[in-house]
């Protein structure tokens, strides 16, 4: 037998799955920031993050104030770079920006799709790093309004 569900918990599932797939939509097309590292001995650790590139800008309203803007002041002369460079990237073809090879590690930077894809591997370890040209942007916007003027 199917009965009538009360308004009140339709109108919460609707909510529910409406923000689900609003979050799941947003993390598409922001990207997610990825870092894995895995070292290469028997035992080793292996370490994987993926944190949705929406978040990180606002995660750094939780970085203290004084923290923040001290790095804020270190990087602000590169800055603008930081955000020409991250909208002109996401303008270009795929491809390999950089590689380096010698004996012991061999690192790559790569454009792929809106994203930074940074290979490092070396007899000890293996790290990949993806990051969003979007966050980039994102994120040198924040630092620089929390920059003081030099």
């Amino acid at each position: 037998m199917i009965t009538k569900m009360p308004p009140v918990v339709a109108g919460l599932l609707f909510v529910t799955g409406t923000t689900v797939v609003m979050g799941g939509v947003m993390t598409y097309n922001a990207g997610a920031v990825r870092v894995a590292v895995d070292e290469n001995r028997p035992g080793g650790d292996h370490v994987h993050l993926f944190v949705p590139a929406v978040m990180i800008p606002p995660a750094m309203n939780l970085i203290p104030e004084k923290e923040l803007q001290k790095h804020a002041r270190e990087i602000r002369p590169w800055l603008p770079a930081i955000k020409i460079a991250s909208k002109e990237l996401a303008k270009c073809p795929d491809g390999i920006l950089v590689e380096v090879i010698d004996p012991n590690e061999h690192v790559t930077i790569t454009k792929r799709g809106r994203a930074l894809e940074i290979d490092v591997k070396s007899p000890d370890e293996s790290v990949h790093v993806t990051v969003p040209l979007g966050m980039v942007y994102s994120v040198a916007e924040k630092l620089e309004a929390n920059s003081p003027p030099v």
